[in-house]
C-alpha cells in the first residue's frame, strides 16, 4: 500500500533540515510514497512565505522537481499548475484551477475576473 505524504514529510525531504525525518521520507519515496495537491497547495505557501521566502521560481523548480519522485493525485494538472505559478502573480490554488481546466478539461466557476480572464486565455 503506498504511503501519502503530507506538507512535513514533503518540506523536510525539501529542505533536509532534519536529516534522519528527510532520510525516512527519502525511503517511503524509494517504496512509491504519494501525495495529493492539497499538500504540494500547502509546500507552496509555506516555502514562498516569510519564514523561508524563496522565490515564485524556486518554490516551483523544488515542487516540479518533488513531482518527477512522488505521485500526485492530477499529476499533470499540479506540473502545469507549478509552471502558471512560476510565470504568474496567481496564488496556487488559482493556479490549480486554472491548470485542470487546461488539461483535464474540468469546467471552472468563478467570479475573479483576473482568474476568469486566465482561463479564457488558455482556451
Amino acid at each position: 500500500m503506498q504511503t501519502l505524504l503530507d506538507t512535513s514529510c514533503l518540506l523536510r525531504y525539501l529542505l533536509d533540515d532534519i536529516p534522519d525525518q528527510a532520510d525516512a521520507v527519502g525511503q517511503k519515496i524509494l517504496e512509491g510514497a504519494c501525495t495529493v495537491p492539497e499538500f504540494l497547495a500547502e509546500c507552496a505557501y509555506v516555502l514562498s512565505g516569510p519564514v523561508y521566502g524563496f522565490s515564485r521560481e524556486d518554490t516551483a523548480a523544488a515542487l516540479l522537481a518533488l513531482l518527477d519522485e512522488v505521485d500526485c493525485d492530477h499529476h499533470p494538472s499540479m506540473q502545469r499548475a507549478l509552471e502558471l505559478y512560476r510565470e504568474s502573480r496567481f496564488d496556487f490554488a488559482d493556479c490549480i484551477l486554472a491548470a485542470r481546466h487546461q488539461v483535464e478539461g474540468m469546467p471552472v466557476l468563478t467570479f475573479d475576473k483576473k482568474l476568469k480572464r486566465l482561463i479564457a486565455s488558455m482556451q
